[in-house]
């Protein structure tokens, strides 16, 4: 029989606590690395924010490219193209906000009223602009100077015309409703300037397309106008205001004696019958208003023609609609 090491049991522990520390010594000596390399991006980071907003905190002086639009061109003048042009502007300022105009650029306007023009040639002066160009930068921004002296423009004088105006609009009633009398245009013809030939080619404008649905009250719309299909047209106005009175609407009849005309000198006829029925649509709030001596109807005499046709001449301007029942007229010759 064998006996154990007194030491044995100790020596098994002792390995057993030295792998752990060992392992252990092993995890911490990875994390304190990781956290140092971690720690060290970290100032890097930092370093070089820090840097960054140092230079960017400070005054520049640089030259950015604007996108410049003309505007205020005297009334009979157009640009061929309205697109913008570039404008190099020296300015300074700090470097946030140099950094901002760089990279989303800027608009600026021009004032083209004191236009000028040398050898056909349209220009304006650039420091005759400055003025009007700072009020278009923020306040930290000093511009120092326009890259040129003189800003070339393609221009050329504009005729003008009038020309119909068309409502486009469509509507529709709820059921017994309708148009008392008829649409009103506030202009039934507006002004259009730009080159002649273009102009020459235009006889109408359309107002942008409406819909007006279930309609049951009186109509009163500002409408805009339809874009020129050149860019080169532009219209004075930019609406044009329509109306109309919307009332419910019935059916009344009334009867209507019959006016001969053109028979010949001496001839004397009888009309079968020699009065018809007039059926119209009013809105309820006329109906009372309705005079029946504003209704006139009439048959034109035409040797060899029967039967006569019965034609409604005249009626009330507030009515919608109005027919005659029954248009036929016969005749006898009085001898």
């Amino acid at each position: 029989m064998y006996k154990s090491h007194p030491s044995g049991g100790f020596f098994f522990l002792k390995r057993i606590i030295f792998v752990c520390m060992s392992k252990l010594n092993k995890q911490l000596l990875s994390f304190f690395q990781r956290r140092k390399i971690k720690m060290f991006l970290i100032f890097i980071v930092f370093s070089l924010v820090t840097w960054f907003m140092n230079k960017l905190s400070k005054t520049y002086t640089t030259t950015i490219v604007c996108n410049a639009f003309v505007e205020q061109l005297p009334q009979n003048r157009f640009l061929y193209d309205p697109s913008p042009m570039a404008l190099p502007v020296t300015v300074s300022s700090h470097g946030f906000r140099l950094l901002g105009m760089q990279l989303f650029g800027k608009d600026v306007s021009l004032n083209a009223e004191k236009l000028a023009t040398t050898n056909d040639r349209d220009y304006l002066i650039a420091d005759e602009q400055l003025g009007h160009l700072v009020k278009q930068f923020p306040s930290d921004v000093q511009i120092l100077s326009l890259n040129a002296d003189t800003l070339f423009i393609k221009t050329s004088y504009s005729d003008s015309k009038y020309v119909k105006v068309i409502p486009n609009i469509e509507v529709a009633f709820k059921p017994g409703y309708g148009y008392v009398g008829t649409m009103q245009l506030e202009k039934d013809s507006i002004q259009l300037i730009g080159p002649k030939a273009q102009l020459d080619a235009i006889t109408e404008i359309y107002t942008e397309a409406t819909t007006l649905k279930d309609v049951a009250d009186d109509i009163a719309l500002e409408l805009t106008f339809e874009s020129p299909a050149s860019k080169l047209i532009k219209t004075v106005e930019t609406s044009v205001a329509i109306s109309a009175k919307v009332d419910r609407y019935t059916e009344k009849e009334v009867e209507v004696p019959i006016t001969i005309r053109d028979l010949p000198e001496g001839t004397t006829i009888r009309l079968f019958p020699n009065s018809v029925n007039i059926i119209y649509t009013v809105g309820l709030k006329d109906i009372d208003k309705i005079d029946p001596t504003e209704f006139t109807v009439e048959c034109y005499y035409n040797e060899g023609d029967s039967p006569l046709e019965a034609v409604l001449t005249s009626r009330p301007s507030s009515i919608a609609a109005a027919r005659i029942e029954n248009s036929k007229i016969d005749y006898l010759i009085k001898e």
